[in-house]
């Protein structure tokens, strides 16, 4: 149901080779923290560009970092094979965890995607193969400048001026709110109130209650009538959160509500009302009508309009210009490369509450956190029937493994493969794990790196974690 409704960006689907779409640079990462999210569009009929000291030219100026060769790394697009290629041996870049050598090609889809590349630890440029022009880097609360971000920006736009509902789906911290005030806002309620209720706190006892009204009476202690939340948004937007929460009673008042504009206050007469209700969720709805949780009357009338709000992980850009927004000091090269590799499953929430532990925290420990506080990733999905699975070249394994900072069982999770598996890979290429890491190699690094165990555990090539265990086990 929800799947063949949704309202899709506009550009999902495009042809990856269309002649309108061309090289889009993003920066991640620049010495000067106020140029991170700056966006240059190249024209369709460029074959190539080159990303140095003194190109490409973006809105802001060339990247002019003094520690940039002033050869560049030059990438050709090949509109018969639509790859990319750097020319430059010395340079390195990853594509999604995988890294990049002089001469392979990169096929449409990670075009499409994107490529995160950084060069000599002083910039950090993210390209893909689009028609998005840059975009403003905050609108109406909505912090990005990725293409998904202009899709979803555009999409609310289309709704905002209608008096259908909207629901809203996205992953937990995704920012459906900030959609939500973003709609009401572009609307012609904006002059109105904007009522913005968690179904999920209301108590179940309450809910009629607190949702639609009362009248003195009602029920004990009942002293004077009140509106509830209908009543407040007169005029205006409600927006109610987590609606996969609403309790089974609720819902044919609700459908009610929105079937004929018409409420019942506790206690009282049914009465009018003018409100645009926008609804937002990260529940399974479908799966929740199939279990008869949830009514699917209710489901049709709230999904006039359906939107999905993308997480963060497909929006790397967006993870760059919110992370510098957030923190009160810039952001080194390496951080900020971390940030843009995770996959954040609690979305900004997340990003947020990562940065705020810079306050209190070097970046070294908060980089170790990103690996070692994850306690759940999606795995890669398997195989459908009658599909042939490609395993991961052992290239990919130990690139997403470098990438995961060497947690296995993230980069067992993230590649859809076994720790057995993933362990033989690591044989095979001469990296310990973590138990049998020698302790003379060790002591060797901590002389070199001293207390940064964060380029301890990278020179070694084992996670924090268990680099902190065979620490203590060997009692240094």
């Amino acid at each position: 149901m929800l799947n063949d409704r949704t309202t899709l960006p506009e550009d999902e689907g495009a042809d990856p080779d269309a002649p309108r779409a061309g090289l889009r640079l993003t920066l991640l990462w620049h010495p000067d923290p106020a140029r991170i999210g700056e966006t240059l569009l190249l024209p369709p009929s460029t074959r190539g560009v080159a990303i140095g000291r003194n190109s490409p030219p973006f809105p802001g100026g060339t990247p002019g970092d003094a520690h940039l060769s002033r050869s560049p790394l030059e990438l050709r697009l090949d509109r018969g094979h639509l790859g990319l290629w750097p020319s430059t041996p010395t340079v390195s870049f990853t594509v999604d965890g995988a890294p990049g050598s002089p001469g392979q090609r990169i096929g449409p889809e990670a075009l499409v995607r994107g490529v995160r590349i950084g060069l000599a630890r002083r910039l950090l440029v993210w390209v893909e193969l689009s028609d998005e022009p840059a975009l403003p880097l905050d609108e109406h609360g909505l912090v990005g400048a990725s293409v998904a971000m202009g899709a979803l920006r555009r999409a609310i736009a289309r709704l905002a001026p209608l008096r259908d509902p909207v629901l809203l789906l996205g992953e937990t911290g995704s920012g459906k709110e900030m959609a939500a005030r973003a709609l009401h806002a572009l609307g012609p309620r904006a002059r109105g109130p904007l009522v913005s209720v968690n179904v999920a706190a209301i108590p179940p006892e309450t809910a009629a209650s607190q949702l639609f009204g009362h009248v003195a009476g009602a029920f004990t202690g009942a002293v004077r009538s009140h509106g509830g939340y209908f009543g407040g948004a007169e005029g205006g937007t409600l927006f109610l959160d987590e609606m996969g929460e609403l309790p089974d009673p609720l819902q044919p008042l609700l459908l009610r509500a929105l079937d004929v504009a018409e409420i019942q206050p506790v206690g009282g007469r049914a009465r009018r009302v003018d409100v645009r209700l926008v609804a937002a969720t990260d529940a399974d709805l479908d799966a929740a009508v199939a279990a008869r949780r949830f009514r699917p009357a209710l489901l049709h009338r709230l999904a006039v309009h359906l939107l999905r709000i993308p997480p963060l992980r497909e929006r790397p850009v967006d993870i760059a210009v919110q992370a510098a927004r957030f923190a009160d000091r810039p952001l080194s090269f390496a951080l900020m490369d971390a940030l843009v590799a995770h996959p954040w499953p609690g979305n900004t929430r997340e990003l947020r509450a990562c940065i705020a532990r810079l306050a209190v925290s070097d970046e070294a420990t908060v980089r170790s956190t990103l690996t070692t506080t994850l306690t759940t990733v999606q795995p890669a999905p398997r195989a459908a029937p009658g599909t042939v699975e490609v395993a991961p070249t052992p290239d990919v394994v130990l690139a997403t493994l470098a990438a995961n900072a060497y947690a296995v069982d993230l980069t067992a999770s993230v590649l859809g493969i076994s720790k057995t598996t993933l362990y033989a890979h690591m044989a095979a290429a001469g990296i310990p794990r973590g138990q049998d890491l020698d302790e003379a190699a060790l002591r060797a690094a901590l002389a070199i790196q001293g207390s940064d165990l964060a380029a301890v555990s990278a020179a070694l090539r084992v996670s924090p974690r268990a680099l902190r265990l065979r620490m203590r086990a060997l009692g240094i």
